[in-house]
């Protein structure tokens, strides 16, 4: 069974141009699908709610696909976590939402939507001066599940 670590982050950002900037909330680590980005969200709109609940919602960020539960295409989520996944380098995204339980879902890069991103962001008037910054990770999980 592969080794799953998950490095929580106290700050991981990069910046590809000067309108677009992407920071991730930690990097996940498996010995049987390399590394990946983890973004964290936490609701408060619907912090009541289960995951089956918050499907059956018109601004769901998930959506159910085949018997899986994914990230909606259109959904901002979506696209915060293309930039995240294609900003840092990473072969995917575990998307986890944070209610009454914690679900995770795996996100791979989108291409066509990264080019979006791009040219939506080069087309920006506004331009601002960001810079990378790598702090040190402050705490490490070990899971032995993947």
């Amino acid at each position: 069974m592969p080794i799953f670590k998950l490095k929580v982050l106290a700050l991981l950002s990069t910046k590809i141009i000067s309108t677009l900037r992407a920071s991730t909330d930690g990097v996940a680590f498996c010995d049987g699908c390399s590394h990946g980005c983890v973004d964290i969200t936490c609701p408060y709109c619907v912090k009541e709610n289960e995951i089956e609940q918050i499907l059956e919602l018109k601004s769901s960020m998930l959506k159910a696909v085949d018997g899986a539960i994914k990230l909606k295409r259109n959904h901002s989520y979506y696209y915060q976590v293309q930039t995240k996944i294609h900003a840092l380098g990473t072969k995917y995204a575990d998307f986890v939402v944070w209610t009454q339980e914690i679900f995770v879902t795996r996100t791979l890069p989108d291409s066509s939507v990264w080019s979006e991103i791009l040219l939506k962001s080069k087309n920006n008037s506004k331009r601002h001066s960001v810079c990378a910054d790598w702090k040190v990770l402050f705490n490490v999980y070990h899971i032995k599940h993947c």
